[in-house]
């Protein structure tokens, strides 16, 4: 555990996620929030750490990053101190260099209504059947993951790309609501639905698709190939069965698999787990749809043409890259990043707003481009451009699943003053998630 100084007028939130963003898969590295930091130690703060402490606390730490390199929790602890540290804080409001590039995506109409059952009968009648219908592709998933040592994460694929191991064991789960209790998503999610509902507050549930995905033929030979079936059928099976109950599930997969291939870049980075530019403005596109059918959207203040962009180059060598061998990192050169930057008529970046009655929860999905690499052209400044308004963005890596304590934490007033909740993760957390799916009452 140790704890650095930075200056008290400046708070460089963008630093420790930046810190975070390449080690939070490989070494669990998480920027702590709210609750969870200030002040710090809290009660659920492991005894030996508050031991090691001998009695002292941080009231009020500037960040607070847990990782977990080593098989235990390791703290470092960042304060304020005065005539410490660098600023970014001359820069963080000037525009950044470069014009306005790369063509819109056109975002076609919504999944048909039964198109979730149109899948299940093209594809073998039952989701069982379905899933067998894959065995080759699950198969060689399968030896590939056995025949590499279990501590390496990252697994090379073809044509470049990386894959995340817990991407692929995703890909062979069973049943997602047969997962042992604390592990079924089902009751969390439903809870959740049910808890806004009584409050008139309007859910969209936004499952990311993984890249092994919409990629799948990168990873395997074995792949399906030309229409395919979509190589993780209990994925589909618990989103049609949540909206079945009333859930606005917000499906992203359907065109993700048609356009991927339709671009000047992939929809996700060949070495990482995240989304290019591209992939992320086709999302933002598919939910501003959603929302803007929604009842309350209609209700709420926006501004067409509120925001323009420019274009933005950025550096990345890829979280999964830190998951190979030092050999097979060292081929691998760093990847060379588009992004559009969102920014407001005046000239200031976008960013978002805690006040907004339009709230994203959301995982380092929403993080990267944003907090990140080249900032301000992530998944909710997108969002904000498509509908013309400011986004209250409430993030924390690999935290999709959790990310409504820290709603929660926010308080009665301000959760009363929300009217659209979307709740995004990445597909792979639905199966064996790293911390139970716990029920989380809203205050």
């Amino acid at each position: 555990m140790r704890a650095l100084s930075a200056r008290p007028d400046q708070k460089p939130d963008n630093y420790f996620y930046t810190v975070c963003s390449q080690w939070y898969q490989s070494l669990q590295t998480y920027v702590l929030e709210g609750d969870e930091a200030q002040p710090w130690p809290t009660p659920e703060t492991e005894p030996e750490v508050v031991a090691e402490l001998n009695g002292g606390s941080f009231e009020a730490p500037a960040a607070v990053i847990r990782g977990t390199p080593y098989g235990q929790n390791i703290y470092n602890i960042f304060v304020f101190a005065e005539g410490v540290g660098t600023s970014d804080a001359a820069t963080a409001n000037a525009p950044a260099a470069g014009v306005e590039t790369g063509a819109e995506i056109d975002a076609g109409p919504a999944v048909a209504e039964g198109q979730w059952q149109a899948e299940v009968d093209q594809w073998g009648g039952s989701y069982q059947a379905w899933a067998q219908s894959l065995a080759a592709f699950q198969a060689d998933v399968r030896a590939q993951l056995d025949a590499r040592p279990e501590e390496l994460r990252g697994l090379i694929g073809r044509d470049g790309f990386l894959f995340f191991r817990g991407d692929m064991e995703y890909l062979l789960s069973g049943d997602l609501r047969d997962q042992p209790e604390g592990g079924n998503p089902w009751p969390a999610i439903m809870d959740f639905h049910k808890q806004l509902q009584a409050r008139d507050i309007e859910l969209l549930l936004v499952v990311i698709p993984t890249k092994a995905e919409v990629y799948p033929e990168k990873l395997s030979e074995h792949a399906p190939g030309g229409a395919m079936p979509y190589v993780a059928p209990y994925c589909r099976k618990l989103l049609s069965e949540l909206a079945g109950e009333g859930v606005h599930v917000v499906d992203l997969l359907p065109e993700f698999v048609a356009r991927r291939d339709t671009g000047d870049e992939p929809l996700y980075m060949p070495q990482d787990t995240h989304w290019t530019n591209s992939g992320l403005q086709l999302a933002a596109q598919i939910i501003a749809r959603h929302v803007l059918a929604l009842p309350g959207w209609a209700q709420m203040p926006s501004t067409p043409e509120r925001y323009r962009t420019q274009g933005a180059t950025c550096t990345r060598m890829g979280d999964i890259c830190d998951m190979l061998t030092d050999a097979e990192k060292a081929t691998r050169p760093p990847m060379k990043l588009q992004a559009l930057q969102v920014i407001e008529a005046g000239g200031e970046f976008y960013a978002d707003d805690p006040d907004s009655p339009l709230v994203m929860l959301g995982d380092s999905f929403t993080g990267v481009f944003h907090f990140e690499d080249c900032q301000h052209a992530g998944l909710s400044a997108h969002l904000a451009r498509q509908l013309g308004a400011p986004i209250d963005l409430i993030m924390a890596q690999g935290s999709g699943p959790r990310i409504r304590g820290r709603l929660a934490r926010r308080g009665h007033d301000a959760i009363e003053a929300k009217k659209i909740i979307i709740w995004t993760m990445v597909s792979r957390d639905l199966y064996q998630y790293w911390a139970p799916w716990d029920l989380i009452e809203l205050p």
